[in-house]
């Protein structure tokens, strides 16, 4: 189904929950708007890696992903940790003292080390280098991280409690700005942050958070959308606003509004959701409108640094324009950049492959 007409049917302001025809969009859309339907309570006795593998399918970078094998990965992982951890756990039986006399830390850098010795996993550095680029879907979900392409801040926090998880341990997702980090906390017991991609184990304070990676101001905090444990349905909106990150950096706007949509029923009052919407919707309705003025199939004929995007009365619009402009001015560059290097690599072949005939014929 097109952009023109999702954009029809979904409408600019975000839809009421109920409201969409889960079975016109496909397989994938039909699936996971079941899960919207389930409460915090349902989905947090999902598994979070499961959930996070299926908001990745079907996009750039997810094209060989099969849910099943994750999954037995994810267990496998955990079992190896289960057995590592037993070996270890008389180092804290003997000297507590040593890990400050906390359980759940024991664990964790036992948790930590594990993967990040004995598994490889580790911080992907070229995603922080250069131009914010949400293109890969390995960045964005943790199958990057199982396939050995390394993870980032959206994905190793869901990895840890995904396999942390699995041997009981109290995890959760949190999220400072332009972040996310995992929590330990048990009911009336332990409670500490874990920075996930620090090489080894980090646990940082609120107020490190408050001030990192972005500073929170007064009326974030007053909102309360920050550094407090996500419930489920939070969770798996977040996952979804990533996935829309990524179709809309491939000018995939039909399946952006999709995803977006969904999330926002599952966390219609989060303020970060509202503004994926937001973006979304902004940068759909442009480029459609500047798709039929030039009167073209698709929007990669489009000089997307000169589109116009319209500013409406309404707030949202206002402040989604000038962050559509600049995120088509972005992804203008980073396709530029990559045929560029695609280009280069031909050229390079072939170049190769004319100095090895030359070398054939005058040996």
């Amino acid at each position: 189904m097109d952009t023109a007409t999702i954009l029809a049917k979904v409408g600019r302001d975000a839809p009421e929950p109920g409201a969409i025809d889960t079975r016109a969009f496909g397989p994938w859309f039909h699936m996971m708007a079941r899960e919207t339907t389930q409460s915090d309570e349902q989905l947090g006795r999902r598994d979070i890696g499961s959930l996070n593998v299926e908001a990745a399918l079907g996009l750039p970078g997810a094209e060989n992903l099969d849910l099943d094998a994750s999954v037995q990965q994810l267990n496998a992982w955990a079992a190896q940790l289960r057995a590592f951890t037993e070996r270890r756990w008389p180092l804290f039986q003997r000297s507590p003292e040593e890990y400050d006399f906390s359980r759940g830390q024991f664990l964790m850098l036992v948790l930590v080390t594990f993967l990040q010795k004995h598994l490889g996993v580790h911080y992907n550095e070229s995603f922080s280098e250069g131009e914010y680029d949400t293109t890969d879907s390995r960045n964005l979900f943790i199958h990057g991280i199982l396939s050995g392409h390394g993870g980032t801040c959206a994905t190793l926090p869901v990895l840890y409690i995904a396999v942390g998880r699995r041997l009981g341990y109290p995890l959760y997702l949190v999220r400072a700005k332009e972040h996310f980090f995992a929590r330990w906390e048990e009911a009336g017991g332990e409670r500490f942050n874990i920075e996930c991609t620090s090489p080894g184990f980090r646990a940082p304070d609120d107020e490190y958070y408050r001030h990192w990676p972005k500073p929170l101001t007064h009326d974030d905090l007053r909102a309360g959308n920050f550094l407090r444990n996500l419930r489920p349905r939070e969770v798996l909106a977040a996952f979804l606003c990533e996935r829309t990150r990524c179709l809309m950096d491939h000018l995939r706007l039909g399946d952006a509004l999709l995803s977006s949509c969904l999330a926002g029923q599952l966390a219609p009052e989060d303020p970060g959701v509202l503004g994926v919407w937001c973006i979304a919707t902004l940068m759909a309705r442009s480029l459609e409108e500047a798709r039929r003025r030039a009167e073209l199939n698709d929007y990669w004929g489009l000089d997307l640094c000169k589109v116009s995007v319209a500013e409406a009365n309404d707030r949202f619009d206002l402040w989604a324009a000038p962050i559509v402009r600049q995120s088509l001015e972005r992804i203008a560059r980073i396709h530029a950049s990559s045929r560029a290097i695609a280009r280069d690599e031909v050229f390079g072949l072939h170049a190769r492959a004319n100095g090895t005939r030359r070398s054939q014929v005058n040996p």
